[in-house]
């Protein structure tokens, strides 16, 4: 590889950082988590109220523990325990699943951030 290789190389890599970060910090703070049992709305629970929700799915339960506007899973019987190795969410969109159990708590709410796309 030539100096100029290298040099576009580096102009790429350095773009597409930058668009990583921008687009991380685009998500907003959510305002509740919406939780979902085999497809069916099983609760809401606002994030800035601190609480843990016991949640029984198809196939065993999870502890889902909101705590300073961020939600996770504490405890769970499932057998490979995934949702419980998750980091907390807190943005907008974020979800965390419990395959085992067909549990799905994602956070909604939040200032709308704007376009993911434009298409024509």
């Amino acid at each position: 590889m030539k100096k100029n290789d290298w040099i576009l190389a580096g102009v790429v890599l350095l773009a597409a950082a930058l668009l990583a970060w921008m687009q991380q910090g685009s998500r907003q703070t959510g305002s509740r988590v919406l939780v979902t049992v085999d497809g069916q709305e099983s609760g809401a629970y606002s994030l800035s109220q601190e609480q843990t929700v016991r949640i029984e799915g198809k196939n065993g339960y999870c502890l889902l523990q909101i705590k300073n506007g961020s939600a996770s899973v504490t405890e769970a019987d499932c057998p490979d325990r995934l949702c419980v190795r998750q980091h907390a969410v807190s943005k907008s969109g974020e979800t965390i699943a419990c395959l085992p159990g067909r549990i799905l708590i994602r956070i909604e709410g939040g200032e709308d951030s704007g376009y993911d796309a434009v298409a024509k």
